[in-house]
């Protein structure tokens, strides 16, 4: 049986307690940016997301992988005042936004009209509503601060139809 540290005893806590270390970091906590450090264009973005997506052998056409480079820049023009994502890298946000967002479709039968409850900036409803444009697509923000209504119509314009329920989940 494994031995229970009763007195919450921690042999590296003393360590560096003598050593006149602290261990309770600086006295008031920095927020981090996340900023992107570089932002590309729509075409470059979408020459950038076309080798990407085959080097990871995805499927993606030409028209979705263009509207998808233009809320690549969306969204990092946007980070710069709102913290969205941690995700900064172009190659980041293909793998972990795009693709995970769309295999879904891949992986099981999507049913529509698709209400993305919680929808922050736009993932996985907006990547799959470019990929099915003739399908309704219903965001629905959890709070003011994680996605604002000028962002929505931001995208909306970029998708050219979206419906918006309610700018907050509380209004429903």
């Amino acid at each position: 049986m494994a031995h229970k540290n009763k007195q919450n005893y921690s042999p590296y806590k003393a360590r560096k307690e003598k050593a006149g270390i602290s261990l309770k970091g600086p006295a008031v906590a920095s927020k981090r940016d996340f900023k992107p450090e570089q932002i590309y264009g729509k075409e470059e973005a979408n020459d950038r997301l076309a080798d990407i997506f085959r080097n990871h052998e995805f499927s993606c056409s030409h028209q979705e992988r263009s509207k998808l480079a233009e809320f690549y820049t969306i969204l990092m023009r946007n980070q710069e005042h709102q913290n969205f994502t941690r995700l900064l890298k172009l190659k980041d946000i293909a793998i972990k936004h795009f693709i995970d967002s769309l295999i879904v479709a891949d992986l099981v039968d999507i049913k529509f009209p698709l209400l993305d409850v919680g929808t922050g900036p736009g993932f996985p409803g907006v990547p799959l509503k470019i990929r099915y444009p003739t399908e309704i697509f219903n965001p629905i923000l959890k709070s003011r601060i994680t996605t604002t209504q000028d962002d929505i119509i931001l995208v909306a314009d970029l998708l050219k139809e979206i419906y918006i329920l309610a700018e907050n989940i509380l209004k429903l």
